[in-house]
């Protein structure tokens, strides 16, 4: 009979750990997401953003000035609410920042 309760309350025990670390996630609790590397990201996704009208290049840069995260840069022309909306805001887990830069021109 000691031994039936030892391990009902083992199983209690573990039943009660798995709920906690479930709704810790669901919950906005730590939630670990693998992202791939930003330069398969941005190479995954170069034809695409290319393709958009107004983008006239892509490239991998910092996402605020003196910064440390790496951001997906897309370049374009100039900027209108339709680029905007176009180009997303992350790229499988990266932040895009648009840039605008003008025409570049090859010399």
């Amino acid at each position: 009979m000691v031994r039936i309760m030892a391990v009902l309350s083992f199983v209690m025990l573990i039943m009660v750990t798995m709920a906690c670390q479930n709704s810790g996630e669901k919950n906005g609790g730590p939630v670990e997401i693998e992202t791939q590397d930003i330069n398969q990201v941005l190479a995954a996704h170069s034809d695409e953003l290319m393709a958009i009208p107004g983008v006239v290049g892509i490239n991998i840069g910092l996402l605020e000035e003196g910064g440390s995260t790496l951001c997906i840069r897309v370049m374009v022309k100039e900027m209108t609410a339709e680029l905007q909306k176009t180009i997303p805001h992350t790229l499988d887990g990266h932040p895009v920042k648009i840039q605008v830069t003008g025409e570049i021109k090859a010399f």
